[in-house]
């Protein structure tokens, strides 16, 4: 069983295959700096917030966790936060920002996000800190 948006479409894996291509070492390390540009953003952001969160990243991930330091195991993770995680979501997606539904799926920073729209993405995610 594979689960997955277009998982599987042959012409899904057409696209998959002809991006791969195309990617270089410059573009790897564009998304890199997207990358730490989103997620350190987030950290700043989450800093006043009045629960604990950690942000996880690598190029072309970034994940928020509601909970002090990152999880390491299936049982750290059941500690986070899902409330305050859903109200987070909840006041980013009245920003207009869209976050992954779940508090354990990633937020994919791509080649397409410019400067203004982390830009917008950190404010957003400042802001619903300051709700919670």
């Amino acid at each position: 069983y594979q689960a997955g948006t277009l998982s599987g479409n042959p012409l899904a894996v057409a696209a998959g295959l002809a991006t791969l291509r195309l990617l270089d070492e410059e573009a790897y390390a564009r998304l890199r700096t997207i990358t730490d540009a989103l997620a350190g953003g987030l950290r700043d952001a989450a800093a006043s917030s009045p629960v604990p969160v950690s942000v996880v990243s690598v190029p072309g991930l970034v994940t928020v966790f509601f909970r002090p330091e990152p999880p390491r195991s299936f049982a750290e993770a059941q500690e986070c936060d899902l409330e305050a995680h859903g109200k987070w979501c909840r006041s980013l997606l009245a920003r207009g920002v869209y976050p992954s539904p779940s508090q354990f799926e990633a937020w994919f920073p791509s080649l397409a996000h410019e400067a203004e729209n982390l830009e917008l993405t950190i404010e957003a995610a400042a802001a619903a800190f300051a709700e919670l």
